[in-house]
């Protein structure tokens, strides 16, 4: 394995990584895939919404609703409300056949995502394994990755083209030195999150929604249920508005009391 030559390396098996790499094993590439970590395993950084866009990505490489949302609730949409000044309801209107949204625990989608590369034999899948430089030729060009496996000796592995998917603090782009194209901070945001369990769900109009609250003083809560009895509670605020002189844990639990009243009408 460690001879031979793929198509396209992709550094990163998460949603972009693994998705990209199902496009191209359908496409008859010669792929290989490098995860650090294992499925499920670590936390991951993410309490996402699930819109009709996404699921319509995920079914054209061939990833089942009941895959992804096992037992999830479909959500007709957001309840968004603005303190105690007003409140509405942001419905999801009927694209691609669907007209609902899910709250998705990112290990499940991972997972997932993960396994539906084993249809691809042409599609090589490596987990706990973790690249710490970048193959290069004479000419500077990208051929090859080299790294290792957890406990293990380093390898190396080549390609024609080696592609990070590896997140916001990407090993292959520091390496490559890639540029930075466009970077806004204006609008950033500190947000934390928790799974908890026996959150009622949030019922208006005969419908259960996800829930927004604004405080209209640079803070939130979300509220958004997902699979397994399990619901993510987010706080969040401007980023300059953070302060956590007792730590994170703190100004998380400080934050959602702040909210108790909305979360109890």
């Amino acid at each position: 394995m460690k001879d031979k030559v793929y198509d396209v390396i992709i550094v990163g098996a998460r949603i972009a990584g693994a998705s990209l790499a199902a496009r191209l094993g359908a496409a008859g590439l010669q792929v290989l895939i490098l995860e650090k970590d294992t499925f499920p395993g670590r936390t991951v950084v993410s309490c996402p919404l699930l819109l009709s866009s996404g699921m319509q990505l995920l079914d054209e490489i061939g990833i089942d609703e009941s895959l992804y949302a096992p037992d999830n609730k479909r959500f007709a949409g957001v309840a968004l409300e603005m303190s105690e000044y007003f409140r509405t309801f942001v419905e999801i209107p009927d694209v691609y056949g669907r007209h609902y949204l899910y709250g998705i625990d990112r290990q499940v989608l991972d997972q997932a995502l993960w396994k539906n590369l084993d249809r691809f034999p042409n599609v090589t899948q490596l987990k706990n394994f973790s690249v710490s430089a970048l193959q290069m030729d004479k000419d500077g060009k990208v051929t090859g990755v080299t790294g290792m496996f957890k406990g293990g000796e380093s390898q190396s592995f080549s390609a024609d083209a080696v592609i990070g998917a590896d997140g916001r603090h990407s090993v292959v782009a520091r390496k490559a030195q890639a540029a930075v194209t466009e970077e806004i901070t204006k609008y950033n945001t500190a947000v934390y999150y928790a799974y908890w369990e026996g959150v009622e769900p949030y019922q208006a109009q005969g419908k259960e929604w996800i829930q927004i609250h604004s405080g209209c003083n640079g803070f939130s809560a979300v509220v958004i249920p997902a699979s397994n009895g399990l619901t993510g509670v987010l706080a969040q605020c401007r980023h300059d508005y953070f302060n956590a002189p007792a730590g994170v844990d703190e100004w998380y639990h400080h934050t959602i009391r702040s909210f108790q009243e909305c979360f109890n009408d």
